[in-house]
């Protein structure tokens, strides 16, 4: 140190003689700024730090160029989802093993029944033919305790909550994932996350070995309820605004209020069917009319409404995922471009796993 500074004096640079401004709390100077301030800050900049600023491209006159620009985002755009697509496929996969897709499997269960008051029977029931397009909608056939086996089956509708579609997404991702050693009928809703025997067989015979990805079916998805629902109790114990679930899915179901619904026929009308598969014809040609996917938002709006109008009327009524499909084919509209009538992708995933009966 230049000097003491015992007796309150403040030390000087020992190159530009400059007394300090003050000391800092561990005892270091402050020392001053060469046309600083004098205030502590950064020095002003002096003179234009850029005297050539680039500058930005004109606009292109040519429509062509432009229309492959547009493509060109367009494509971009498809790759970067995709790619966040498989890093969520593997965080699924790494993410918790089996209890982490039960728990998945099992939130979209007990979100549907908060919906539905639907029985454990009535669920495991449920095919993707049930889910709306959307996954706004899904259609629940009763299955009364005391109904006489020739009384017509009752066929409801229930809108889902946003919290529920979402919960159905994250699982039909898990469910693609668990299809993939399954090669024979795919379209149950509910499969099972681990492989397991086909049952009680006799003895001296070998059970048959069921794969992950098999129909769920009513006293398995008791079991994996009760035992989810208990880890969360235990994981949960104590958290400010949590409340124990019930450990039975019955038990569940019979807190739940009086949902909304909708009464639907049981079988289509035919009639009504082809006039609104003519409709959604016309809505796929104006959304096939398109350039690219950004202008659906905007000048596509009406067209995208109609069809997911026309698609929810069509579901409702009883027409089947596939002939809706078709009627979208027919209309011009491609399948990489399906997402802009409404579908849900993860759905079109799992109808045609369904479909071509082979692992994706």
């Amino acid at each position: 140190m230049p000097e003491n500074t015992l007796d309150g004096a403040l030390p000087t640079h020992p190159r530009t003689g400059e007394a300090a401004l003050g000391l800092r709390r561990d005892g270091r100077p402050i020392w001053p700024i060469k046309g600083g301030s004098g205030e502590g800050g950064d020095p002003a900049p002096t003179g234009d730090p850029n005297p050539n600023p680039p500058t930005p491209p004109a606009p292109s006159d040519d429509p062509a160029a432009e229309q492959e620009l547009a493509e060109a985002n367009t494509r971009a755009e498809q790759a970067a989802a995709e790619r966040d697509e498989l890093r969520s496929v593997e965080r699924l996969k790494n993410a918790k093993g089996d209890a982490g897709q039960t728990s998945a499997e099992m939130l979209a269960m007990a979100s549907v029944v908060l919906d539905t008051g639907a029985r454990v029977g009535e669920l495991c029931a449920l095919r993707l033919e049930d889910l709306s397009p959307a996954l706004g909608e899904v259609r629940i056939r009763r299955r009364p305790q005391n109904a006489r086996p020739d009384s017509p089956v009752p066929v409801e509708v229930y809108p889902l909550r946003r919290a529920t579609r979402a919960a159905l997404q994250r699982y039909l991702l898990v469910r693609r994932m668990l299809m993939s050693d399954v090669t024979g009928g795919a379209d149950w809703l509910w499969v099972s996350v681990r492989g397991n025997h086909g049952g009680v067989v006799a003895e001296g015979v070998e059970p048959e070995y069921r794969p992950a990805g098999t129909a769920l079916q009513e006293w398995g998805t008791g079991r994996a309820y009760a035992t989810t629902v208990t880890r969360v109790n235990l994981d949960l114990a104590g958290t400010p605004g949590w409340s124990t679930l019930p450990v039975r899915m019955e038990q569940l179901r019979r807190g739940v209020a009086a949902p909304e619904l909708h009464l639907v026929p049981p079988a289509p009308d035919a009639e009504r069917a082809a006039e609104l598969m003519d409709r959604l014809q016309r809505a796929a040609r104006s959304l096939a009319a398109l350039p690219e996917a950004r202008n659906a938002a905007t000048t596509g709006r009406r067209a995208r409404d109609e069809a997911r109008h026309v698609l929810r009327e069509a579901w409702r009524l009883g027409v089947e995922h596939q002939v809706q499909l078709a009627a979208l084919s027919a209309g011009g509209l491609l399948a990489v471009d399906v997402t802009r009538a409404g579908w849900e992708p993860e759905l079109l995933r799992a109808l045609d796993r369904a479909l071509h009966l082979t692992p994706l």
